[in-house]
């Protein structure tokens, strides 16, 4: 008997040895036991949380490792809805690294103490596996969250990140996971603005990115390649990747127009992921044109499937290209090798029931089922609530029974959101019988008063480089709005600014000034007042002789409408100043045509003064801008990659000095002349092009 109590004695001690410790809670900040996560992450076992209450400057390595249904949590004490903020120390440049698995990190804002410092500094950096981030922003990194592990498995929920990346190397996403174990998931993240490579840069054995913005990227939204860089390690293939209800809007940037999707290979060490590419309930906006239009989808390389389905791609410049096949490297050993497997170089294109607008081009005839039309019908295309309308041509019009994914299904579970609050849960897509094509589900209702998506998108599409910068969309919807409830002098005030602010493009220039007089005529009631308007925003006050003093001259009929429409508070301007600041830095620091960049950056500045009213403020930092482009280097040629961004930097600035004086005058005549004489006296001075005074050339001070 002694002998059976001594051995469950033994027994009993060696389980309670074998219990896992209780979980510990730590509390890092301003006021607690620990002042910094530092002081707390040698002590981390699994189930242990640490709560960060307050800001705090700290670069800390997670090196030890929780457990399957035991991870490691560092939580930030969210309070007003604000996430705790953690800045890197001046002696490092990553903010968190974590070197251990089974890692959650939540609720928390990560930004560099000084962008133009943190060369190469990411956000979050890992080594690990299962590791998971939840409810982040990410602001200003070179690098937002970076993971370099063959075999790791991380995700990404409802993380936002801003003005994050640096020129090819740094994204605000990059993620190596290429061996047999590997997979990522980007889940319901918003990526916004970017300065320099792209938002999602992926070289993964699986993939899947569900219900994400994404906006204005520097290069591309997402790139998903063969991984060359980890060609030391073990790399599987095929690999896959789903591209699940999300939203890409290609913007504007300081950035080239490249591919909004750009999936595939790399190069001739990288030729193709040799897997498939699964694009379905998408909606891909593309708003970059010029001698080099913007691409929705590029596949370069070794790509066995490229499965497209129940999606929307809408392009509102000429030229806008739906697919684009690119390089293949037909003498790259693994090439030889996937053609002779397949019996083919390019990938078989599957797919079904998308709404494609009329202006792109590069449409694969083997899609089925293909439905093509100038407006999808939006509740708020302008407002950018981009869900269809009750009865719009994408509402329950999608195709049901999708094949499955390499991850999930094709199927979205999920809608994506533009801005990811700090108390934000997974936005989950209602369900449907018949899905309806694109990101989101029905609306049910019809599109917002005054809706303008039906003008703007049939108007003549420009072949201009980058989405005209004013607001005068936001304008004229506004007015048409405002007209219709019956509010006359607050319609005339949004249609004068909407005027304002309009593109330039002459040929643009008749469907502009309809839209607007029928605005006027509905806010005065009769149409007198509305083709005096129209004749003046046209001829100007000389008429139609181009002569002033004569029996044609013209009053302006808005005469005396003010622009109060056209306001932002000071504090406003200033979260622009910023945001703008700590963009060029990254730019300026990262050296890859970082002059253009910067004064990319000076003209949002500027230009948001514009979109305020503040015309006098605008022409002065506009004036200045245009001096400085002049002096910017015209690289190897006109088709220089340089020469574009630079003359795309004059051509902003070139559209708020119009804006100027369209706000001076109130007509389209005379505008072009002014910003020409501009764009000479800011290059020449007085002297004009012989710099010479007292010559025939001398130029006068136009603003």
């Amino acid at each position: 008997m002694r002998q059976i109590l001594t051995f469950c004695t033994i027994a009993a001690l060696l389980c309670a040895l074998a219990a896992p410790a209780p979980a510990a809670e730590y509390r890092v900040g301003e006021g607690e036991e620990y002042a910094k996560l530092s002081d707390v992450a040698g002590k981390l076992r699994p189930g242990d949380t640490v709560t960060v209450t307050s800001d705090i400057s700290d670069s800390p390595t997670i090196e030890n490792s929780g457990r399957l249904g035991q991870p490691i949590t560092i939580r930030g004490e969210i309070s007003g809805g604000r996430r705790p903020r953690i800045t890197n120390v001046p002696e490092e440049t990553d903010i968190l690294r974590i070197t251990g698995s089974y890692v959650t990190v939540r609720g928390l804002a990560l930004a560099p103490a000084d962008p133009a410092r943190a060369r190469w500094g990411s956000g979050i950096w890992t080594t690990g596996t299962q590791i998971v981030v939840e409810n982040c922003v990410f602001e200003n990194c070179w690098e937002g969250f970076g993971c370099r592990n063959a075999e790791a498995r991380v995700r990404l929920d409802r993380c936002e990140f801003v003005d994050c990346g640096a020129w090819f190397h740094g994204s605000a996403v990059k993620i190596y996971a290429a061996g047999a174990g590997g997979q990522a998931i980007v889940r319901n993240c918003a990526f916004r603005g970017g300065t320099g490579a792209t938002h999602v840069h992926s070289y993964c054995k699986r993939l899947r990115v569900e219900g994400c913005w994404f906006d204005s990227p520097y290069y591309s939204s997402l790139k998903c390649a063969d991984n060359w860089t980890q060609r030391t390690t073990e790399v599987s293939y095929p690999q896959h990747c789903d591209i699940v209800g999300n939203v890409f809007v290609q913007g504007d940037g300081p950035g080239p127009p490249w591919s909004i999707l750009q999936l595939g290979g790399e190069g001739q060490t990288s030729p193709g992921m040799e897997g498939d590419l699964n694009v379905a309930h998408n909606l891909i906006l593309v708003s970059r044109g010029g001698s080099e239009p913007g691409t929705a989808l590029l596949v370069h390389g070794n790509v066995d499937r490229l499965r497209l389905y129940n999606n929307v791609i809408l392009s509102t410049v000429a030229g806008g290209k739906f697919y684009e096949r690119g390089t293949t490297w037909a003498d790259a050993e693994r090439t030889r090798r996937f053609a002779e497997m397949h019996g083919r170089r390019d990938p078989e294109i599957l797919g079904s029931n998308n709404w494609i607008g009329e202006s792109c081009i590069g449409v694969p005839d083997s899609l089925e089922g293909t439905v093509r039309g100038v407006n999808p019908g939006f509740v708020d295309l302008v407002g950018g609530d981009l869900r269809p309308a009750k009865g719009s041509p994408p509402a329950n019009a999608g195709a049901a029974r999708l094949p499955l994914g390499c991850v999930d299904s094709l199927l979205p579970a999920l809608e994506p959101r533009r801005h990811i609050p700090a108390d934000a849960e997974l936005r989950e897509r209602p369900a449907e019988e018949i899905p309806t094509i694109g990101p989101f589900a029905a609306a049910g209702r019809a599109p917002v008063e005054g809706d303008a998506s039906e003008i703007l998108l049939s108007m003549p599409a420009p072949e201009r480089r980058f989405p005209w910068p004013l607001d005068w969309e936001r304008a004229l919807q506004a007015a048409r709005r405002l007209a219709a409830a019956g509010e006359g002098p607050k319609a005339l005030e949004a249609a004068r600014a909407a005027l304002i602010l309009a593109p330039t493009e002459e040929e643009l220039r008749p469907d502009i000034i309809e839209a607007l007089s029928g605005v006027v005529e509905m806010a005065e009631g009769s149409g007198e007042r509305a083709e005096a308007f129209a004749r003046f925003a046209l001829l100007g006050p000389a008429g139609a002789d181009g002569e002033e003093g004569t029996a044609d001259d013209l009053e302006e009929a808005l005469s005396g409408v003010g622009t109060g429409f056209l306001w932002a508070s000071d504090e406003e301007i200033e979260a622009v100043d910023r945001r703008c600041d700590d963009a060029a830095a990254i730019v300026k620091e990262a050296g890859h045509y970082a002059e253009s960049g910067v004064l990319w950056y000076a003209s949002e500045k500027a230009l948001a003064r514009a979109n305020a009213g503040r015309f006098e403020a605008a022409a002065a930092m506009l004036g200045e801008l245009l001096i400085e482009a002049s002096r910017l280097p015209s690289g190897t040629g006109p088709d220089s990659l340089e020469h574009r961004l630079n003359r795309e930097v004059q051509e902003r600035a070139e559209a708020g000095l119009s804006a100027v004086y369209r706000a001076g005058s109130g007509t389209f005549a005379g505008a072009d002349e002014f910003v020409t004489t501009c764009r000479d006296y800011m290059t020449y001075g007085p002297a004009g092009p012989d710099a010479e005074y007292g010559t025939d050339d001398d130029l006068t001070p136009p603003l």
